[in-house]
């Protein structure tokens, strides 16, 4: 099974990530800027960001269960 987990490089995030990439194929979707050392060197990294759509559509790609933990940050 591959799973796509936005807002990978949170906290929340990187804790779910590296539990699923136990037992599955996951994918980090993060921004160019974001702090992936936290995560398992199993899992990965797509970069993009949720307001554009053709990250967006590169990253569901082949994904068959999305974990959307991705916030919204104040301009």
């Amino acid at each position: 099974m591959n799973i796509l987990v936005t807002g990978a490089s949170g906290f929340i995030g990187a804790k779910l990530c590296n539990e699923l990439v136990k037992k599955y194929n996951v994918n980090a979707f993060v921004r160019k800027n974001s702090v992936t050392k936290n995560l398992n060197s199993k899992i990965k990294i797509v970069y993009g960001d949720l307001l554009d759509i053709e990250s967006v559509e590169k990253a569901i790609f082949d994904v068959d269960v999305i974990f959307n933990l991705a916030a919204a940050l104040p301009n």
